[in-house]
């Protein structure tokens, strides 16, 4: 599957503007062999390139229940993952390198073998902001101070 954001509308404005894309993905019930999810490359301008954004085989992509392999265990129903891969760094090496992006394309990389079925389906392919984690760090600190100040005084 692939993603190309240069035909649609305000597409690389909402790439720069993000540091992800999240979809979700429905696998079929199997009654055998695996299916994953085996890599996401993005294609960009330089010095970007055509690069990886995941390792090999997603870790998120692990189907199997028991864990080890990247499949389905026999009797497994239809399952929907939501998936999000962040793309900071190439947003931070485009901007490094003082380079606005004319074209931008995820692709995803599937794999899948020993019976089990070859469709995935994709759904609510979007690009989305990271929050920064110290926002819920700051917020959990002011919730806490008071009840800790409290705690103390008795």
């Amino acid at each position: 599957m692939a993603v190309n954001l240069e035909d649609k509308p305000n597409g690389l404005a909402e790439f720069e503007a993000n540091q992800a894309i999240q979809f979700s993905i429905t696998v079929p019930a199997s009654s055998a062999g695996y299916s994953a999810i085996y890599g996401v490359i993005l294609n960009t301008n330089s010095p970007w390139g055509f690069a990886e954004l995941t390792p090999n085989p997603v870790p998120a992509s692990d189907f199997s229940p028991a864990g080890g392999s990247f499949g389905f265990n026999i009797g497994v129903p239809m399952t929907t993952y939501i998936m999000t891969v962040p793309y900071t760094a190439a947003l931070t090496d485009l901007a490094n390198a003082d380079v606005t992006p004319t074209y931008a394309d995820f692709v995803l990389v599937t794999l899948n073998g020993d019976g089990a079925s070859d469709q995935l389906y994709y759904n609510s392919a979007s690009l989305v902001a990271i929050p920064e984690p110290t926002t819920g760090a700051l917020a959990l600190a002011a919730i806490a101070y008071p009840l800790l100040k409290r705690h103390r005084r008795t």
